[in-house]
Order: C-alpha cells, then structure tokens, then sequence
C-alpha cells in the first residue's frame, strides 16, 4: 500500500510535541511494515481511515485507488469532531 502526506498533514505534524512526533514516526515506520499490525488500529471511521499513533494522537487519510493520503495527525479531542463530519 502506498502512503501520500499532504502539505496540511505536515502542517498538522509540526504542531506535534517532539515526544509525539517521535511516536507518530514510529507508528509510521509499522505502518509501511505491516499495516495489520494490531497496535495500528487502522480502521474505516466514516469517510476516514483512522490509524492510532499513542492514546492520545490520532492520524486521519483518505483512501484512493493506488493509497493512502494522510492529511492530519493530531489529539484525539480534536479527531471527534473530524470524523463526524
């Protein structure tokens, strides 16, 4: 599966805690590895795909037909509102 970040996802990530950029790196690097990784949680949530980089960060991409395009990482209070747009 092929992974896309769009300019706002990095926008997003620069806004991360340098702990939590670490974490999202790492979360990236299984990603690529194997995506049915169970600590991933990569998942369908409405028109989202949502993966789970620590309890408190989640990623959101949208999926198309040659992958997934990741457009914004962040807290978990935030990622609520996202995905019941």
């Amino acid at each position: 599966m092929n992974h896309f970040a769009t300019p706002e996802s990095w926008f997003h990530d620069r806004r991360l805690t340098d702990e939590a950029r670490e974490l999202a790196d790492r979360s990236f690097a299984m990603l690529q590895a194997d995506p049915r990784h169970p600590s991933l949680r990569l998942k369908r949530v409405g028109n989202f795909r949502s993966a789970r980089v620590s309890l408190r960060i989640r990623a959101l991409a949208r999926e198309r037909p040659d992958g997934l395009v990741w457009s914004w990482i962040g807290p978990h209070d935030r990622y609520e509102p996202l995905i019941a747009q």
